[in-house]
């Protein structure tokens, strides 16, 4: 959904992707302070961040998050292609606050 990434900032949440262990959103309850603590440990990892990694054809350094990866297919059809479209569309079609 357009600008609900939980906790994170569109831009957080991007540059994440391919490099940090990214929960489901469906699996975390945002409302615990904890979550990190109490649930990320045993959250399933976010689909589409593993997808939009692989639609980049990147391969991160973590052996986990890579093998993660190379379990998802490419689609771009239901997934952005690339991370600056992901935080255009989260940051409900303004580029501005972008900063790599």
């Amino acid at each position: 959904m357009q600008g609900w990434l939980g906790a994170a900032s569109p831009e957080e949440f991007g540059l994440a992707v391919g490099e940090a262990d990214l929960p489901c959103h469906k699996a975390i309850d945002y409302d615990d302070p904890q979550w990190r603590e109490t649930q990320l440990p045993e959250a399933p990892a976010c689909a589409g961040a593993l997808i939009l990694t692989k639609n980049q054809s990147k391969i991160p350094v973590n052996p986990r998050l890579a093998a993660m990866v190379g379990k998802v297919a490419k689609d771009t059809e239901k997934v952005f292609a690339w991370t600056f479209e992901f935080i255009q569309h989260h940051n409900a079609g303004s580029f501005k606050s972008w900063k790599p």
